[in-house]
């Protein structure tokens, strides 16, 4: 379980929270009912072989409420390792501070998805939270250097998001299958009998932004709580608000082609008007494919079929190309 410890009930911390509930919009994309349809990569639901490390979204300056941030963070960082095998880390406050952030109140998750859909992300190493950073530095402009960055990252990644139809544990676990889960919760953490944290009557507002990323079935949901840096588990009954599922997918920058009648799978040469084939001998063209762009099934590539190649065939990878 990728070394995973689960908070005790004595070591769980209270969050302070950071979320602004935003109810759907008509045009917003909901699972079974619009947009694209995402790949199922996780077949029983169970993320926890690939969750990212834990990171601290306050420090003795105080706290950043950027939960919703560091959350939508820690979905992506989930899929990445799970479907290229890829150990990334991106900066939260860029993203929390790049999406409009309130300081002291938050922010709402179609809000931050939509910004890094269309503005991009940095790297941790770019724009790095550090345990000295006060709020003024948190919250301070972003240099343009930096944005710009973050929008040629762009180039290499897709990103969508969608709610789902409801909160039910049915929706959850179908959720579950094709991403990690990001939920609100209330601000206030009570525990059962059992150490599983429960609705708390006395404070029944969504306040606070997490992830579920596994279950124990009719016991547990398993959730990652960035602000307090724990993994802790909340239970099965528990009422999550807005759930919302993620996708990211590094994008093909290439134009890919097919003859009519034949296996071989083609490039134009970059700097020549002739074409590259791939097919047969010892490395099958689908294979090399798949390895490049770490797919799960080759007909998720966008190849165009043609009667003719556009341009004379000059280069042929492996033997029998053509056949």
């Amino acid at each position: 379980m990728n070394n995973i410890k689960f908070a005790t009930p004595d070591e769980i911390r209270q969050p302070i929270g950071g979320l602004i509930v935003e109810p759907q919009l008509d045009n917003d994309h909901i699972l079974g009912a619009s947009g694209p349809d995402f790949e199922v990569l996780s077949e029983d639901g169970q993320w926890s072989n690939y969750a990212p490390n834990p990171e601290l979204q306050r420090n003795r300056f105080g706290d950043t409420f950027m939960c919703v941030s560091f959350s939508n963070n820690n979905v992506h960082e989930f899929i990445l390792q799970k479907r290229y095998g890829d150990i990334v880390d991106w900066s939260d406050i860029f993203l929390g501070k790049g999406s409009g952030t309130v300081r002291g109140q938050g922010n709402g998750k179609r809000t931050v998805a939509e910004w890094k859909r269309l503005n991009g992300f940095v790297q941790e190493s770019d724009y790095p939270y550090t345990q000295d950073m006060t709020l003024d530095q948190v919250f301070a402009p972003i240099p343009t250097t930096i944005l710009q960055k973050a929008k040629q990252n762009l180039e290499i990644y897709t990103f969508l998001y969608k709610w789902l139809s409801g909160n039910s544990k049915e929706n959850i676990l179908g959720g579950l299958r094709l991403s990690p889960v990001q939920v609100d919760v209330s601000g206030s953490y009570r525990t059962n009998s059992k150490g599983y944290i429960v609705w708390d009557k006395n404070n029944p507002v969504y306040s606070h932004e997490v992830v579920i990323f596994g279950y124990e079935k009719d016991e547990c949901w398993y959730v990652f709580d960035s602000e307090t840096m724990q993994f802790i588990k909340f239970d099965w009954s528990y009422p999550f608000g807005g759930p919302m599922i993620h996708s990211v997918k590094k994008k093909m920058n290439i134009k890919l082609y097919k003859k009519s009648g034949q296996s071989g799978i083609a490039v134009k040469h970059c700097s020549q008007p002739s074409m590259i084939v791939f097919s047969g001998g010892s490395v099958q063209g689908a294979d090399l494919f798949k390895s490049l762009y770490g797919i799960k099934d080759f007909n998720q590539l966008e190849i165009t079929e043609v009667p003719e190649w556009p341009f004379p065939v000059r280069d042929m990878i492996n033997t029998n190309p053509l056949r």
